[in-house]
């Protein structure tokens, strides 16, 4: 770090800031390892069977509130669900015709489980819990399910087939590991609500021109990330292409998918990563606030083709939401954004010919209304996006990125994205 030309009392406020930044750094890493924990364990439980997504869903349910317990109570419960656990355990050793394999595997996860809930406990940690939560759900999905087989003719067993329970199950997913990042973050701040999140009402026309800009920039983006991968692929990277969620000709489960890939994400993760995220770092500088919530807005995105996108698409909707000090237009963007694309999907799958008409006319309305939009903003702000707000002057964005990425458990997380990224594109 250059400390030059700095006077004692900025030396001492530099040093503090940077103190600062990274020990946001570490708590974002934690949130955000959690977030990426919560939603693996939800996508693998229902890839599974939608009983394995359930019980998963009752027990990190039953472990938040455990969570916030008092310690007193906490060992109660502590109690009870050992109880719980290992007399589901014990019920299986009096069923006949039983793999050893099933009880042996059950019972070790029982016993990490229990050695695990006892962790937690002492030192009141919520990933500890949600991993408690983890393996009390694999013990019961064993018993249940695996080895009782007790609901194979309930309704339960049988909508375990259906698609719109997937595609409920997957903004289940998404809402929850938003919920979770937001929640720890939260919880962890020291600055008032009010400074985090901008409610600000925007009126109609200046939420159509930013929402118009928007749409228009990220259709360029998304060119450019399909021209990156195209020519990754070229090198023999992107082996396989990412396989579609199957859709039938059904009313109800098109309505279902599209709102859970439409407006479930608008929402939630706009709440996560440009109100909690992008507001707890504001402090620091807009334009600092709004690369390092780009990045990790990527970073959630565990599909290799969509990470460059959303990294384009997070600068977009973290600079609109510093000019206007609103939500709104991030939201709408977002929302519109996942809305044609989905449009687009279902039109490819039915008819080829409404795809390539439709796909026309709306690359059309969006140049012809972005170019328009472009122009009204300027008039209406000259200084659009020239002024970086909150920055401290004598600390650089790069001081900053470098102690808020190298400084704090931010690191290790982007380390182990890289690596599972590099994976992903080579197979």
């Amino acid at each position: 770090m250059n400390y030059k030309n700095l006077t004692p009392n900025e030396i001492s406020i530099k040093a503090q800031k940077l103190g600062e930044i990274r020990k946001v750094s570490s708590k974002m890493g934690v949130a955000l390892a959690m977030q990426h924990a919560v939603s693996m364990i939800l996508a693998i439980s229902l890839k599974l069977s939608f009983e394995c997504f359930v019980c998963f869903l009752l027990c990190f349910f039953v472990f938040l509130f455990f969570y916030r317990l008092p310690r007193n109570y906490q060992s109660v419960a502590l109690i009870f669900l050992s109880s719980v656990v290992f007399f589901c355990i014990f019920c299986m050793f009096f069923k006949k015709n039983r793999p050893n394999h099933i009880l042996v595997s059950t019972t070790l996860t029982g016993i990490i489980a229990f050695s695990t809930m006892l962790v937690a406990v002492k030192f009141k940690k919520l990933i500890l819990f949600l991993l408690s939560a983890f393996l009390v759900s694999v013990v019961l999905y064993n018993v249940l399910f695996v080895d009782f087989d007790i609901f194979t003719k309930q309704a339960l067993r049988n909508a375990a087939n259906n698609k719109i329970l997937l595609y409920v199950g997957l903004a289940i997913s998404n809402m929850l590991s938003m919920v979770v990042l937001s929640s720890y973050l939260i919880s962890k701040q020291t600055i008032k609500m009010g400074q985090i999140f901008c409610f600000k009402r925007l009126s109609s026309k200046a939420l159509f021109y930013f929402t118009s800009m928007g749409l228009f920039v990220s259709f360029f983006a998304n060119m450019a990330s399909s021209v990156l991968v195209n020519n990754l692929r070229a090198f023999g990277f992107f082996k396989k292409d990412t396989p579609d969620i199957p859709i039938e000709k059904n009313p109800a489960e098109i309505l279902v998918f599209a709102i859970s890939v439409s407006l479930v994400p608008a929402i939630f993760e706009e709440i996560a990563f440009r109100g909690v995220v992008l507001g707890s770092l504001r402090r620091y500088g807009d334009y600092f606030a709004v690369l390092v919530s780009s990045l990790l807005f990527a970073m959630v995105h565990k599909d290799k083709y969509q990470v460059p996108f959303a990294f384009v698409l997070g600068l977009v909707l973290g600079s609109f939401l510093v000019e206007t000090n609103s939500i709104f237009p991030s939201m709408l963007i977002h929302f519109f954004n996942n809305f044609f694309s989905c449009v687009l999907s279902l039109l490819k799958a039915y008819s080829k010919k409404s795809y390539e008409v439709f796909g026309d006319i709306y690359i059309l309305i969006v140049l012809i209304l972005g170019i328009i939009s472009f122009f009204k903003i300027l008039k209406l702000n000259p200084n659009f996006l020239l002024k970086d707000k909150n920055s401290p002057s004598f600390i650089t964005t790069k001081e900053r990125i470098q102690v808020f990425f190298f400084g704090g458990s931010a690191f290790l997380l982007l380390i182990i994205f890289i690596f599972l990224q590099l994976l992903f594109f080579l197979f």
